[in-house]
C-alpha cells in the first residue's frame, strides 16, 4: 500500500488555512500586498478537498476483500455520529451568535440550512461525502470490472464531462443542485485518486522540480483569475478560479499528488496525531476560527494588531486554530478510551 501520510496532512493543514486566509481576502482592501499574500494562500490551499476524495478514491475503489455490508456499515460508524453531532453544534452556534450580534436566527434559518446540507460554511463536505459513501460500493464493483485500459478511458471521461458541466454551470449562473446530488460532482474525485495508484499504474517520471513549477504558475492564474473575477463584479462565492472543480484546482491536486505521494511517512507524533485527526479537525476549527477572528476584531479596536505584519498575524492565528481543533480530538479520543476501560 502506498504511503499517503503527506498527502493527508497537506490537506487537513490546508483547508485551515484556507479558510484562514478567506477572512484575509474578504476584510484586507483588495490589491494590497496583504490582500495578494491571502489571495495566493487561500488559491494554494482549494485543492484539500479534492485530495481528500482522491485519497478516498486511492483507499477505498481498489479494494478487493471488504463487502458492501461492511462498508456500509464502516462507513456508518465512522460519519453518521459526527454528521449529526456536528450538525446540531453548528446551529446551536449560528444562535448563539446571531443572538450577540442582535440579529435575527429562527428555527425556520435553522431547518433550511439543514435541508440545504450546509449548518455551518464547512459542513457542505460531510454531507457530500455520505453521499460519496452511499455510492462508493456500485462504483467500486464497477471499477473493478474494468481492463486497465477502461479505467484510464473511463477516468478521464468522468473529469472531461465533470470539468465541461461545471464550466456550463458558471456560463449560465445555474442555481446550486441539492445536496443529495452533490457527490455525482465530486466522483471523478475519487476515480482519479484509484487510478493514480493501480498496481499496474506507472511511476510518473516528470521532475518534482517542473512539477512545483507547474504548480506555482497554476496558483498564479488562480490568484489573478479570482482578482480578474472579483473587480467584475462577478457573485461570490461561486468564483470559478476558487471552486473545488475547477480546471485550475484539479490540475493543482494532482501536482500536488505526484509531489506529496513519494515522500516517506511521518515520524513526528504531533504531525502523526494532525493526520489521523483530520476529520475531527475538519468539523471542529471553524469554531476556534470564529473565536480566534473575534478576538483578532477586539484587538484590531484597540490598536493591537497594526504592531504585527499581516503573515504573523495569519500564522499565529492558524496555530491557534489548529491546535485547539487537534486539542479537542485528543480530549475526545481520551475521555473515549476512559469510558472504554472502566464499563468494561
Amino acid at each position: 500500500m502506498p504511503n499517503f501520510d503527506a498527502i493527508r496532512l497537506f490537506a487537513t493543514v490546508a483547508i485551515v488555512l484556507l479558510h484562514t486566509a478567506a477572512n484575509g481576502v474578504n476584510r484586507l482592501v483588495p490589491g494590497s500586498p496583504d490582500w495578494w499574500l491571502a489571495n495566493l494562500i487561500d488559491s494554494a490551499c482549494r485543492a484539500g478537498v479534492p485530495l481528500f476524495l482522491m485519497l478516498s478514491g486511492a483507499l477505498l475503489l481498489n479494494r478487493t476483500h471488504q463487502s458492501a455490508t461492511q462498508f456500509y456499515h464502516n462507513r456508518l460508524q465512522k460519519l453518521a455520529l459526527p454528521l449529526l453531532l456536528w450538525s446540531l453544534f453548528y446551529l446551536l452556534w449560528s444562535a448563539l451568535k446571531a443572538q450577540v450580534k442582535h440579529q435575527p436566527y429562527s428555527l425556520d434559518t435553522a431547518a433550511d440550512q439543514l435541508l440545504a446540507g450546509a449548518p455551518y460554511f464547512h459542513l457542505w463536505f460531510i454531507y457530500m461525502l455520505a453521499g460519496v459513501y452511499l455510492l462508493l460500493p456500485p462504483l467500486r464493483r464497477f471499477w473493478q470490472q474494468l481492463t486497465p485500459t477502461q479505467q484510464t478511458l473511463f477516468c478521464w471521461l468522468a473529469l472531461i464531462l465533470q470539468q465541461s458541466l461545471h464550466g456550463l454551470y458558471f456560463l449560465l449562473a445555474l442555481p446550486e443542485p441539492p445536496w443529495p446530488l452533490w457527490a455525482l460532482g465530486y466522483l471523478p474525485y475519487l476515480l482519479l485518486g484509484a487510478w493514480l495508484t493501480r498496481p499496474q499504474q506507472e511511476k510518473p517520471t516528470r521532475s518534482p522540480l517542473l512539477s512545483g513549477t507547474m504548480l506555482l504558475v497554476l496558483i498564479g492564474i488562480s490568484a489573478l483569475l479570482y482578482h480578474w473575477q472579483r473587480d467584475a463584479g462577478l457573485s461570490e462565492p461561486f468564483y470559478y478560479s476558487y471552486h473545488r472543480m475547477s480546471l485550475p484546482v484539479l490540475l493543482s491536486a494532482l501536482l500536488l499528488w505526484q509531489l506529496l505521494q513519494p515522500l516517506p511517512p511521518v515520524r513526528s507524533r504531533l504531525l502523526q496525531a494532525i493526520r489521523r485527526h483530520s476529520l475531527g479537525i475538519y468539523c471542529a476549527h471553524p469554531l476556534f476560527l470564529d473565536l480566534t477572528e473575534y478576538g483578532r476584531q477586539q484587538l484590531a479596536q484597540a490598536g493591537s494588531t497594526t504592531l504585527l505584519p499581516y503573515a504573523v498575524q495569519l500564522l499565529v492565528q492558524v496555530s491557534l486554530v489548529l491546535g485547539a481543533s487537534l486539542g479537542i480530538c485528543l480530549s475526545y479520543q481520551y475521555a473515549r478510551s476512559y469510558w472504554q476501560r472502566h464499563s468494561d
